[in-house]
């Protein structure tokens, strides 16, 4: 959708395209039946890797070069928020007295534009802009692990004075968040030597394990905060390393037999 949405752009731009014709109007056309769906099979990202993050994060948080934000990262394991979510959280968002987070902003960036409607050159970034869907301004709820790493990040802007309300801030106000965030989640991959991995598939990682969980779909398509449940069915459910071993698991708990192992004991 991305492609089709930049495709656009250029038109309108560029192209002359009337203003007539929507983005919305344009979406609503596209047989999203049609597209060609890639081969290769996506996983989600190892527990390993996210147990390495956790002991690098907590045995050591300022050893990074941000400490908050590689935190944050790591407890995005737990909100499955948005990039931009993420880089816009801030403190008054955080109740630690309810144990949740309130998503209301998200970070956005577009085109500043001449009284013409053609762009000027200039880049504008906005923490303040709403969610991407009126379903993205949701509660999330804080597990033991999520709260205590935001007390961790909170305990250490107190130790340094910082006095942005920012949870990601690392002592210097970034224009572009979201972009830094993405930085420096490589730049954690490559430190602790893991396959390096993107922000939104950490969103796919929350999805996958709430749902092996046996969380209902409706409710990881909320927390995540999608207005649509089959973008969480279709796109954000996917495949775990050692399936195997959860599959035949998850197969012995739904087929065991009450009162006896199975076919062998007769």
């Amino acid at each position: 959708m991305q492609l089709f949405a930049g495709v656009y752009g250029y038109g309108v731009d560029f192209l002359g395209m009337p203003d007539s014709v929507s983005w919305a109007r344009v979406r609503r056309n596209i047989p999203r039946n049609k597209f060609a769906v890639s081969a290769r099979k996506e996983y989600a990202v190892p527990e390993s890797s996210i147990a390495a993050i956790s002991g690098a994060v907590r045995d050591g948080m300022t050893a990074f070069r941000k400490p908050s934000a590689t935190a944050l990262l790591y407890c995005n394991f737990y909100l499955g928020l948005r990039i931009g979510e993420l880089a816009s959280l801030r403190w008054s968002d955080v109740d630690f007295g309810l144990r949740c987070v309130h998503v209301t902003h998200t970070e956005t960036r577009h085109h500043e534009r001449g009284r013409d409607g053609t762009r000027t050159g200039n880049v504008i970034y906005d923490r303040q802009a709403l969610p991407k869907t009126s379903a993205g301004v949701r509660t999330v709820p804080l597990v033991q692990e999520a709260y205590d790493i935001l007390l961790l990040i909170r305990r250490y802007h107190l130790c340094m004075g910082y006095r942005s309300g920012y949870v990601a801030y690392d002592g210097k106000d970034t224009r572009a968040v979201a972009d830094s965030l993405r930085k420096t989640l490589r730049s954690l991959c490559r430190s602790l030597g893991l396959p390096e991995f993107n922000s939104h598939l950490i969103r796919k990682t929350v999805a996958t394990r709430l749902h092996n969980a046996g969380v209902a779909t409706r409710q990881v398509s909320d927390l995540l905060g999608h207005s649509d449940i089959s973008t969480t069915e279709r796109s954000y459910i996917i495949s775990m390393e050692g399936s195997l071993d959860l599959m035949r698991k998850c197969l012995e708990e739904a087929l065991a037999v009450s009162g006896g192992s199975g076919f062998m004991d007769s």
